[in-house]
């Protein structure tokens, strides 16, 4: 039968096709069908096209066959046994049957593919739907059942039936698909997209990435960001319950996880695809990126997004816009950070920000997943963000805060996510050491620090892995000669433990180190010391020294090929002693450079001695033999050194070549540490440096000692008479011995106390050397005689600079922690001694404080900057220690120490702010460990120790303070002190109890002392701002210093009387003026903090999230802040301040304060225009604070401004010639200030007129009408100018009718002159009227 009819439909015979497929019922034709599409009986296709063309749509038993067919196919197509091409030409002729179909036909067939949508069995079948639901939105009228309608209105009723429905979740990509292919309008394209984005949550997670495909298909329609939205907001959710997860200790498999991010990995490969099929969907997406950055930066940041992101960046056109955005999120939400730490308003009212570190070193984790195309990408962002770190010099930044900036913490999580990278993507590691290398050699000094750290970072986790890239560091080598000396000294400690590993890297090292040893540069010589000095350091030799005669040897007959051969070729410890032999060797070419590369050698040699112990005889006996060429073996001759040696003249210039302190210092210092190594093991001696060699040490340090304390001034040949000018050559020779005799004086000094084993007579050695020392500096520190014109001494040349200590970190931290802290009975006597000397004590603790000085800046000291950061560290420990049981150890052998010498309070107290200072800065971890070691109190808790700290100090304020001496001797200490309990206070937690004892203090202290030195009332009082600040939500405190600031200052009416109601009595007439300033300092930042609010809110109400309870509670803390702001701001508009930077400061803030308060109207503004609620319940109240507390205020404070100028008699005679400059910048400054501040006020009022509008609420009720308010003429004034302009136009025309003939030339004086007068008439005119109509201030 289905043969026949197929036969019928080809001949092309209707009549007889219409009369057979009428014979046929549907079900046989169900069955037919059936086989022919399962079973290959036949083309389904021709049996199909004959079935529709054999049933006319005019007949109803044809159209119902038509129906009952195109069902049927349509489930069949939905089987998963039907041959793909046979249901592609299928749905192909069902397709075109659609468009032959009457609307009732296409009514019913919708109803059948909702009612299978409902059901899911849907499939395939869906792309009909697409071309019912098209033709249905194309029919006039539409009826169904009762209900009578456009097709447009069918299709909508439609589509929301289909969007009410709960989809399937295998049904879900195939909707996606079908709706494609339908004419959507925008809301209906939403609803429809968000109901697919909701399906991501029910799909199995590997039908997540065709689903997203297919939404970006069709988001081609519009709603792109939504899209967007969506996709990131579910994998970030995704990502947020593994984690917790995992966190919890739940089960989580492996599988389930790598499926996320292959699933992650896919969805991202679709949207880059995507967007570079139509880039429209990639500007999107940076719209995108910036309002998650504007709203919530960790949004931006979430691992999803974050990488998302950076695939993108992949494509040039949006590089540079995604990675400034991301780069942006970073820095806010870093800042964001900052302010929740330090404001307890904040923390009370917002939510607290993520950690967006983990969220970055997250999605590096997660890129090991083949995510390939991101790596790149992380590479440029940690880069960018390193970079954007604009690092000041070490000495800038030491005086700088202690906090570190979002800057720098964005240049830190740069590294670590550079380090992260490194570690999980190999192929992209080369990329990165090129990187950074390429940053060190072309960037500044105190630039290249961060990317030196990443090196060693680099070096140090994972050296095995940069066995592959050692090239590139040996590229790097070629510029090492030209590289700052600091840079190429980290850059060699970087890269140290890689010499290990590689004998390759280290023979070209020896070789560049070699040929910069050879170089002209002074600097490319330091480098090359500095780099030896390295080597020595690293290998290190195993059993016993080799003998040191072996030295010359070695330096005399192995070059460098056969070292690296011998390293080669020989076991471990034999190549590190061929190697650092024939090092020291090639290091004797330095005692014939210049002075600087041997101070170099000398500063890094004796730790050499100390690292590599058995290197120790060898360097001992090269620094013996180099002293000798300096010293006098002659008892007879006074003084025992060459000083002439020193020296060299070459033509007219003259060369201080050897600096022999250094030299002495360092031969001492290896020499006290061979010593302790051989104390343990006297017999040991002969082999490695032999008796002789000791004892001729030992002769010759005790010769020089005593020779040098029986040496007077004219022994030496510098007394008061000789010449010390630096001009002259005589006197610059001079200069350098004396300076070079102070530095051995403190040679010996130290070596006496470290070998002395606090002996009496090591004391008295101590003692008479520093005598010497102190007369010859007192000496050197006289007024030249001569040296310039009319006797004024000449500058000294820069080769002359001021000597500094040679005392080492560790013989001060030592002998301060002798005088303070040792209470040794077997010890006292000779440490009696050295306590009775005052100006031995003071050396000591300048010594003390300049070293701490240069940790501080530096992170190490000046004369040893070899030191490891754990030996400084530890001497840091040492020296804590000692000055803080100087300042707070009530024993009476220290008591009498800091009555004896008030001086040496002053110094104990700025070394240990500076130590402190330096400890937060170079070691901010370690702090605990720096209170703890320098035994500042034996408490458990890290809290206590430092509130106990600060009750110490806390006790020396007050006794200052009680005995009114805060303004006098003790008043920079004092000051000091108080910044060192504002330092320790920031460390302390924000919720603990400690930090509201430390408020609490300084709260008390203000309202109890008066104090007379206005530097220490700005720091106490800041102090008090910021710890309350910290510690308490409101605002009482600011308005209680406002109170009394108007109080001890009057009011601007002269005729208001101000009751005296002085909270704190460190409030004054003489000091209020400086408070105020601080005061609205403090103002500013709090109204920075309303401003971020707004924002957050703002951000808030775009996301539509559901916290209306929250948000509400935000807007009442936003305008109960605002109002607390108001009320100090009453008290400061009304306070009588002296003009200058009082008043401009105060204008400032009230434009500040003024475009806030418009900030939060437009806020409540967008309540209204949104739907979202009504007024918040503060603000009415806000709104009349305003009024009644403020706005006249202002206007009352503009009139005393201008009354104040007026009276002053400078304002007004010569303002254009005779004005001094500060007066001339301070009538700028207002004229600009005060109309920024009206205009502030009337887009305020502005907005609330407009609220008002909206709301049905009158909230101008309280506000007073003024005209007139931006400039007012003085009439009087205007007649005076126009009266003397006259008077010189009447002049200037008898002068031209004097001219005769001339005056003919000009015929139109006269009517200008009449022109003139009418513009007066007029003016003068216009001028009363406004004066009539004007009731404010002129300005």
């Amino acid at each position: 039968m289905d043969v026949s009819l197929v036969r019928l439909y080809e001949s092309k015979k209707t009549a007889e096709l219409r009369q057979a497929t009428s014979r046929v019922s549907i079900d046989d034709i169900e069955k037919r069908l059936r086989r022919r599409v399962l079973h290959d009986s036949g083309d389904p296709a021709a049996f199909l096209r004959a079935i529709f063309e054999g049933s006319p749509r005019d007949l109803p038993d044809s159209l119902i066959r038509c129906i009952a067919v195109f069902r049927y196919v349509s489930e069949l197509l939905d089987t998963e046994e039907i041959h793909p091409k046979i249901a592609s030409n299928l749905a192909a002729i069902l397709t075109e049957e659609v468009d032959s179909l009457p609307s009732s036909s296409l009514v019913k067939l919708a109803r059948f593919f909702t009612e299978g949508i409902k059901t899911g069995k849907c499939k395939r079948s869906l792309e009909l739907f697409a071309k019912i639901l098209n033709n249905l939105s194309q029919v006039p009228t539409v009826q169904d059942d009762c209900l009578e309608c456009s097709g447009q209105e069918y299709k909508c009723r439609l589509l929301d039936i289909v969007c009410n429905l709960d989809w399937s979740s295998t049904a879900g990509i195939h909707l996606a698909t079908m709706f494609r292919d339908v004419s959507l309008s925008t809301d209906e394209l939403k609803a429809i997209i968000v109901k697919a984005l909701q399906m991501l949550k029910e799909v199995d997670i590997n039908e997540v990435s065709p689903l997203v495909y297919q939404l970006l298909l069709l988001s081609s329609k519009g709603h792109k960001i939504l899209v967007f939205e969506g996709i990131s907001a579910f994998f970030v959710a995704m990502d947020s319950q593994a984690r917790s997860e995992m966190a919890s200790d739940v089960d989580v498999s492996a599988l389930s996880v790598d499926q996320l991010r292959h699933a992650e990995g896919n969805c991202i490969l679709h949207v880059v695809f995507a967007i570079k099929q139509d880039q429209d969907r990639g500007r999107e997406f940076i719209k995108y990126l910036k309002t998650c950055q504007q709203q919530s930066c960790d949004a931006a940041l979430a691992p999803f997004t974050f990488t998302l992101a950076l695939a993108i960046a992949k494509i040039q056109h949006f590089e540079e816009p995604i990675f400034d955005c991301l780069k942006a999120a970073v820095t806010t939400c870093f800042k964001d950070k900052d302010k929740y730490r330090t404001s307890k308003w904040i923390q009370e009212n917002f939510f607290p920000p993520k950690d967006i570190e983990a969220l970055l070193l997250e999605a590096v984790q997660n890129s090991r997943f083949g995510w390939d195309y991101v790596s790149q990408g992380l590479i440029q962002f940690g880069f960018l963000l390193m970079d954007s770190f604009n690092a000041k010099p070490t000495a800038e930044r030491a005086i700088s805060s202690l906090r570190s900036s979002a800057s720098e913490r964005a240049c830190s999580l740069g590294s670590k996510l550079l380090l992260e990278t490194f570690k999980t993507q190999d192929i992209v590691r080369g990329d990165i050491l090129e990187l950074a290398m390429n940053r060190i050699i072309s960037g500044a000094a105190h630039s290249v620090k961060p990317f030196l750290d990443l090196l060693a970072s680099l070096v140090e986790s994972a050296p095995q892995f940069l066995l592959g890239s050692i090239s590139k560091i040996r590229e790097t080598f070629d510029h090492l000669a030209l590289l700052p000396v600091h840079t190429a000294r980290a850059f060699l400690k970087a890269i140290e433990p890689l010499l290990k590993f590689s004998t390759n890297l280290r023979d070209s090292l020896m070789l560049v180190l070699r040929k910069s040893l050879f170089a002209r540069q002074s600097d490319a010589r330091k480098i090359a010391v500095m780099g030896y000095l390295i080597i020595l350091e690293k290998f290190k030799l195993i059993g016993s020294a080799p003998p040191s005669s072996q030295l010359s040897q070695y330096s005399a007959s192995l070059s460098l090929s056969q070292v690296a051969a011998d390293v080669h070729q020989t076991s471990n410890s034999a190549g590190n002693e061929t190697l650092c032999l024939e090092v020291l060797g090639i290091l004797r070419r330095c005692f014939t450079h210049q002075s600087d590369v041997r101070k170099v050698f000398y500063a890094g040699i004796d730790s050499v001695a100390k690292v590599n112990s058995q290197l120790g005889p060898a360097v001992l006996q090269l620094l013996l033999q180099h002293f000798r060429r300096y010293y006098e073996p002659n008892e007879d001759v006074p003084l025992p050194l060459k000083l002439a040696s020193c020296v060299s003249k070459d033509g007219k210039e003259l060369k201080f070549i050897e600096p022999l302190a250094q030299l002495l210092s360092c031969f001492l210092t290896c020499l006290v540490q061979y010593f302790q190594e051989n104390d343990s093991d006297e017999g040991d001696e002969e082999g490695t440096f032999g008796d002789a060699n000791v004892d001729a040490c030992r002769k010759v340090v005790v010769s020089l000692t005593k020779r040098l304390m029986k040496c007077e001034l004219e022994d030496l040949g510098l007394d008061k008479t000789s010449d010390f000018s630096p001009a002259s050559e005589t006197g610059a020779t001079n200069l350098f011995f004396g300076h070079q005799l102070l530095g051995i004086y403190e040679a010996l000094l130290e070596f006496s106390f470290v070998s002395g084993d606090f002996s009496v007579q090591s004391s008295e050695t101590m003692l008479q050397l520093f005598c010497r020392y102190q007369t010859l500096a007192a000496t050197l520190k006289a007024k030249p005689p001569g040296g310039g014109k009319k006797g004024r001494p000449t500058a000294a040349p820069k080769t002359l600079p001021a000597p500094s200590t040679l005392l080492s970190l560790n013989s001060v931290a030592a002998l301060l922690n002798a005088l303070f802290c040792d209470r040794l009975p077997s010890h006292h006597q000779s440490l009696s001694l050295l306590r009775e000397s005052a100006p031995f004590v003071i050396h000591i603790m300048g010594a003390a404080a300049s070293s701490i000085k240069q940790i501080r800046s530096t992170g190490f000291p000046e004369e040893a900057s070899s030191l490891g950061s754990r030996s400084i560290f530890k001497q840091c420990c040492l020296l804590g220690r000692s000055l803080c049981n100087f300042l707070t150890d009530p024993d009476e052998i220290v008591s009498e120490l800091r009555e004896k010498e008030k001086s040496l309070s002053l110094l104990a107290l700025e070394g240990y702010c500076d130590l402190v200072s330096a400890i937060c800065i170079h070691f901010p971890r370690q702090l605990e460990d720096f209170l703890t070691a320098s035994a500042v109190s034996d408490a458990p808790d890290f809290q206590q120790k430092i509130i106990r700290l600060i009750r110490n100090f806390q006790k020396i304020i007050l006794g200052f303070v009680r005995g009114g001496d805060e303004g006098g001797r003790h008043g920079k200490e004092v000051q000091l002190m108080v910044n060192l309990v504002g330092t320790l206070a920031d460390k302390l937690e924000k919720e603990g109890r400690e930090l509201a004892q430390v408020q609490a203090w300084f709260q008390k202290f203000c309202t109890e002392f008066t104090l007379e030195d206005s530097s220490l009332v700005k720091v106490v009082l800041n102090l008090l701002l910021s710890t309350t600040h910290q510690e308490k939500s409101g605002t009482s405190v600011v308005r209680k210093v406002a109170q009394d600031i108007h109080s001890q200052l009057g009011d601007i009416d002269e005729d208001v009387d101000v009751e005296d109601r002085t909270h704190l009595s460190l409030v004054t007439p003489s000091a209020a003026p400086t408070i105020a300033l601080a005061v609205i300092t403090y103002l500013d930042g709090v109204v920075n903090e309303v401003d971020w609010a707004l924002g957050k809110l703002k951000s808030l109400l775009k996301s539509k999230d559901e916290l209306e309870d929250k948000r509400e509670t935000m807007e009442s803390a936003v305008c109960i802040r605002l109002g607390g702001i108001v009320v100090s701001l009453h008290e400061m508009t009304q306070s009588a301040l002296p003009l200058g930077p009082c008043t401009e400061s105060l204008l400032k803030i009230l434009t500040k304060v003024y475009a806030s308060l418009g900030s939060t109207t437009k806020y409540c503004l967008m309540l209204y225009t949104q739907h979202v609620s009504e007024l918040p319940t503060q603000f009415e109240k806000l709104v009349k604070l305003s009024a009644t507390h403020l706005q006249p205020q202002v206007y009352g404070l503009i009139t005393y401004i201008q009354a104040a100028e007026s009276r002053d008699p400078d304002s007004h005679k010569g303002k254009n010639k005779k004005m001094k400059a500060p007066q001339r910048g301070r009538v700028m400054r207002e004229t600009r200030i005060i109309p920024n501040l009206i205009y502030s006020v009337e887009q305020y009022e502005k907005f609330l007129i407009q609220l008002s509008s909206k709301s049905k609420t009158n909230l101008m009720e309280h506000f007073k009408r003024s005209t007139a308010r931006d400039f007012r003429i003085n009439t009087t004034t205007l007649e005076q100018a126009l009266n003397q302009q006259e008077q010189e136009l009447d002049l200037d025309e008898n002068q031209d009718t004097t001219r005769g003939d001339d005056a003919a030339t000009q015929p139109s004086s006269v009517p200008q002159a009449r022109g003139r007068k009418k513009q007066r008439d007029r003016a003068q005119t216009t001028a009363s009227k406004r004066h009539k109509a004007s009731q404010s201030p002129s300005f």
